[in-house]
């Protein structure tokens, strides 16, 4: 019995050593991503030697000069009231607009156009065109992202449009812009 006794006792040795082991090995390994924590939470304002620069401190150009000015015009003139008269350069500026999607699906054609300015006050106009069939036309407005614009988006039945291949022009108009840009579609 007493060889038992003596058993059990050293079972339950090993096992509180293990447990406390078990621990000091986890405090250990965690240590490492709780600082890591900590040290990312404060604010420090050095630079390794190889991080990349991420500011861009180059004189603007041109471009980003203009979509500033439209940008801060547009933002003044919704700012104002009746009574005040805010004066605007009349004349535009040629935007580039890029077809990032036109596709039938199903009985859908759908195009989508992103235009390289920001301003959410414009119109964007498709146009199809072939031969020998009614022309198809429908408008949306812009809306604006982050760096860009785009066109809301043109869904057009497919009943509307005969099979064959036709002409889509896209073409956007704003007070401070204007823009076009047209590509073949075959539908089936």
């Amino acid at each position: 019995m007493k060889i038992n006794n003596h058993n059990l006792q050293n079972k339950k040795k090993i096992i509180t050593i293990m447990s406390s082991l078990f621990v000091i090995i986890s405090l250990i390994a965690t240590y490492p991503y709780a600082n890591r924590y900590y040290e990312n939470s404060t604010i420090t304002t050095s630079t390794t030697k190889n991080s990349p620069n991420l500011i861009n401190y180059s004189s603007p150009s041109q471009y980003e000069i203009q979509d500033g000015s439209a940008t801060k015009n547009s933002s003044i003139n919704n700012s104002q009231s009746n009574n005040t008269t805010v004066t605007t350069d009349t004349t535009k500026s040629s935007t580039r607009m890029i077809i990032t999607a036109l596709s039938q699906n199903g009985s859908t054609l759908q195009i989508r156009v992103q235009i390289n300015t920001i301003e959410d006050t414009g119109v964007c106009t498709l146009t199809l065109l072939k031969s020998g069939s009614n022309s198809v036309e429908k408008s949306v407005s812009s809306q604006t992202l982050a760096n860009t614009s785009t066109c809301k988006g043109f869904d057009i039945p497919t009943t509307e449009l005969s099979p064959g291949t036709w002409q889509a022009t896209i073409t956007y108009d704003s007070s401070k812009h204007s823009g076009s840009i047209a590509k073949e579609v075959v539908i089936n």
